[in-house]
């Protein structure tokens, strides 16, 4: 059986004549997902692949007089991502840690945490502590 042709024939549009476009919906959909997915991913590269990453050297003296925290789990020998996760958990903007260079044996690797930052603060050379924001992917003085 023969299908007839069911070809529409050409009309004429005068030249001042609107015409509508085709739609791009689905070019605007696969746009849509693959910025979703850019943000899922960097989201988790910053949270799950460096999570020691972002920390400045030394910690802050005001924003510790201003707000900080010793861990009130007492000392729990932990990673920086540890701690981070920790203070997540806790809603604490900044997490502070320090390194195996302090010259405590019972403060090495342990945590303390910032209610505020202190924006104005670069760090310093102090290199048995070292500070940053709970969240890896932000930068001190806007955590």
């Amino acid at each position: 059986m023969r299908v007839p042709n069911m070809r529409v024939p050409n009309m004429r549009v005068p030249n001042n004549a609107i015409v509508p476009k085709k739609s791009n919906f689905r070019l605007y959909i696969v746009l849509i997902l693959v910025m979703c997915l850019c943000v899922a991913m960097a989201g988790y590269y910053t949270l799950k692949i460096r999570p020691n990453g972002n920390v400045l050297q030394g910690y802050s003296a005001a924003s510790w007089s201003s707000g900080g925290v010793g861990d009130p789990r007492g000392r729990p020998k932990q990673t920086i991502a540890q701690c981070r996760a920790y203070a997540r958990e806790k809603g604490y903007l900044g997490v502070g840690y320090r390194t195996d260079a302090h010259p405590h044996a019972v403060w090495r690797n342990t945590c303390f945490f910032y209610k505020k930052t202190d924006a104005g603060w670069k760090g310093n050379d102090d290199k048995a502590h070292v500070s940053g924001c709970t969240n890896p992917g932000k930068s001190w003085g806007s955590c």
